[in-house]
C-alpha cells in the first residue's frame, strides 16, 4: 500500500481541502497539505494516472479544473471521494490561513510543509 500528499497553495482546489474555524482568531484555516492513504500498488504504478496528472500540469486546458483533479483524478488511486480520505480527526493535519496567490515566496513553505506530511513510511513497515 502506498501513500500520496497533496499540497495546494491556492486558490483553484482548496475548497476540496479540510477547513477549520480558529475561534482565537476568527479566521477560517485550511489544511494545505494532506495525506491520501491505502493506495493499492497497482494504482500508483499504473502509467495512465501519471499520463493524466502530467498531462493536467503540462498542457493547459480548460477541461483540466480543480474539480477534475480533486472529483476524477485522485479518487481513482483509492476509490474514495478525497474528502471521504479525512473524514476522521486527523492530527497530522497543519491549518493555516493560505497564502496570497501572488506570494512566490509561500510557496516554499508550503514545499517544506508537503515533505514533512508524508516523510517516511508508514508505521507498519518501519524497521525495529
Amino acid at each position: 500500500r502506498f501513500r500520496l500528499s497533496v499540497c495546494n497553495g491556492g486558490p483553484d482546489g482548496l475548497e476540496y481541502h479540510p477547513t477549520v474555524f480558529d475561534s482565537s482568531d476568527g479566521k477560517q484555516k485550511v489544511a494545505l497539505c494532506f495525506t491520501l492513504a491505502d493506495i493499492p500498488a497497482e494504482r500508483v504504478r499504473d502509467a495512465s494516472f501519471w499520463t493524466v496528472l502530467y498531462r493536467m500540469l503540462i498542457y493547459p486546458n480548460k477541461k483540466h479544473t480543480a474539480k477534475m483533479f480533486y472529483g476524477t483524478v485522485l479518487p481513482s488511486l483509492n476509490s474514495l471521494s478525497v474528502r471521504a480520505a479525512f473524514t476522521k480527526k486527523d492530527a497530522n493535519l497543519s491549518y493555516q490561513v493560505p497564502p496570497p496567490a501572488h506570494d512566490m515566496a509561500a510557496y516554499h513553505d508550503l514545499a517544506l510543509l508537503g515533505t514533512a506530511t508524508n516523510a517516511g513510511p508508514p508505521e507498519e513497515f518501519k524497521s525495529t
